[in-house]
C-alpha cells in the first residue's frame, strides 16, 4: 500500500510539473520568439517548487529524484513534440536541473504551510509566467558581441598560409571535440574576386557564409563581414530536418584572420565576433566560444592542409605524456596560478605560447619565465606571450 501511494505521488508530482512547463516552452518559443531568463531560469524553478509541493514531505533524496524525473519527462516531450532537438536540451540540463533545485528547496521551506495554499499559489505563478515571458520580450536589451581569439602557430611561410586562409580545398578529415555533436563545421572554402570588396564564401556542412571582404593586407590581415550565413547545427532529433527556432539566434557579425611570421614560422589569430540572443548570456557564452575555438583550429589547421606540422590535444595537459615537441599552446586553464608551475615542469624544454591578459603576466614572472609579449589587434589588454627556449 506504501509503495502504491509513492508510485502515485511520484508520477503526479513528475508529470504535472512537465505538463505545465510545456505549454510554457510553447507560448515562450512559438509567441513570444524568446529563449530567456523566464525559459531557463524562471520556468525550472517553478518546476522544482512545484513538483516538490505535488509529491509532499519526504525525504530530499526523493524529493530531488522526483524533480529530476520532472525534468527529464519536459524534455522528452519536447523531443517528441518536435520542440526542441536533444543536444541542445542536453546543454541547456545542468543550469536547469541546478534552478529546479533551488525551486525544490524552496517548496521543502513552505511545507509549514498547508497543502492547498501552496498548491493555490503554484497555480497563480503557472497563470503568471505568460506575463513575464511578455514583458521580457518587450523590454529586452540589445544582445551582447562576444570575441573569440584563437593563435596557432604554422611551420610554413606566411605566404602560404595566406592564401590557403582566404581560400582552402575540400577538407576530407572528420570533425574533432564538440564539433562532432552535430554542430556546424567548415568543409571548403572559396572567393569571388580579390580585394576589398571581394565576397569569400566559407562553406559549412550546412551551407555557406557569405562574407565580404572589408580588408585585405596582404598576406597578414584579411577581415570580413558576414553577410549571410547557414543553421548553426543539425539538431539530434527523431524528427528530419527539425528547425528549433533558436538556431537562428546565434549570429557571427564579422570575423578576421591575423598572419605574422616569428622565427621563420607563421602565427595564425583568428577572429570571430558574434551575437547570441539567448539567456543567460553567460552560460551559453560557455558553449559558444567552446564551438567556435573549435572552428577556427579546423580553419587553421585542416584547411591549410598543415594537421602534419600542427596537432591540437583537446585534453587537459596531465592527462598526456610527455611529448617530443618543440613547441606548446593551450587553451585559458581552469586555475591558471595552481596549474602553472605543473605546465611549466611538463613542458620542459619546449618552447611556449600564450595569449591572456595583465595576470597571467604577473604569473609568468611570478615563476621567472623569461618572455616576449605582443599587444594583440584591436585589444588594449590582450597579449601574446611567447617564452621560446
Amino acid at each position: 500500500m506504501e509503495d502504491a501511494n509513492y508510485l502515485q505521488r511520484f508520477l503526479i508530482a513528475a508529470l504535472v510539473p512537465a505538463l505545465a512547463a510545456i505549454s510554457v516552452v510553447g507560448v515562450s518559443v512559438f509567441y513570444f520568439r524568446e529563449y530567456g531568463l523566464v525559459l531557463f531560469v524562471v520556468l525550472p524553478v517553478f518546476i522544482g517548487f512545484l513538483s516538490t509541493v505535488l509529491y509532499g514531505r519526504d525525504k530530499l533524496s526523493r524529493v530531488f529524484s522526483t524533480v529530476f524525473f520532472s525534468l527529464l519527462f519536459t524534455g522528452v516531450s519536447l523531443i517528441a513534440f518536435a520542440f526542441e532537438g536533444a543536444i541542445c536540451l542536453a546543454m541547456a540540463f545542468p543550469l536547469a536541473f541546478a534552478m529546479a533545485l533551488g525551486g525544490s528547496l524552496l517548496g521543502t521551506l513552505a511545507w509549514t504551510v498547508g497543502k492547498n495554499s501552496l498548491r493555490a499559489f503554484s497555480l497563480l505563478i503557472f497563470l503568471f509566467l505568460p506575463c513575464l515571458l511578455g514583458f521580457e520580450s518587450s523590454n529586452k536589451s540589445a544582445p551582447t558581441v562576444h570575441k573569440v581569439v584563437s593563435t596557432v602557430e604554422i611551420n610554413a611561410p606566411i605566404e602560404t598560409v595566406w592564401q590557403t586562409v582566404v581560400a582552402f580545398p575540400q577538407i576530407e578529415t572528420a570533425p574533432e571535440g564538440i564539433l562532432r555533436l552535430g554542430f556546424a563545421y567548415p568543409i571548403n572554402a572559396k572567393i569571388d574576386g580579390a580585394g576589398v570588396g571581394a565576397i569569400r564564401y566559407c562553406n559549412f556542412n550546412t551551407g555557406a557564409f557569405v562574407e565580404p571582404i572589408t580588408i585585405w593586407q596582404a598576406p597578414n590581415l584579411l577581415a570580413f563581414d558576414v553577410k549571410e550565413q547557414p543553421a548553426p547545427m543539425i539538431e539530434a532529433s527523431p524528427h528530419e530536418h527539425l528547425q528549433a527556432a533558436h538556431l537562428g539566434y546565434i549570429k557571427s557579425r564579422r570575423g578576421q584572420f591575423q598572419l605574422y611570421e616569428r622565427g621563420g614560422k607563421t602565427v595564425v589569430e583568428g577572429t570571430t565576433f558574434y551575437t547570441h540572443d539567448i539567456a543567460p548570456d553567460f552560460y551559453w557564452n560557455i558553449f559558444s566560444d567552446r564551438i567556435i575555438h573549435q572552428i577556427h583550429l579546423r580553419e587553421v589547421l585542416a584547411e591549410c592542409e598543415l594537421t602534419k606540422r600542427a596537432e591540437v590535444f583537446n585534453r587537459q595537459f596531465e592527462e598526456l605524456p610527455k611529448l617530443d615537441v618543440s613547441w606548446v599552446s593551450c587553451r585559458a586553464l581552469d586555475k591558471f596560478a595552481q596549474k602553472l608551475p605543473k605546465l611549466l615542469k611538463w613542458s620542459g624544454d619546449c618552447s611556449l605560447l600564450f595569449y591572456g591578459g595583465n595576470a597571467l603576466r604577473d604569473e609568468l614572472e611570478k615563476y621567472g619565465v623569461k618572455f616576449e609579449e605582443k599587444l594583440l589587434p584591436m585589444s588594449e589588454q590582450r597579449f601574446l606571450f611567447v617564452s621560446a627556449k
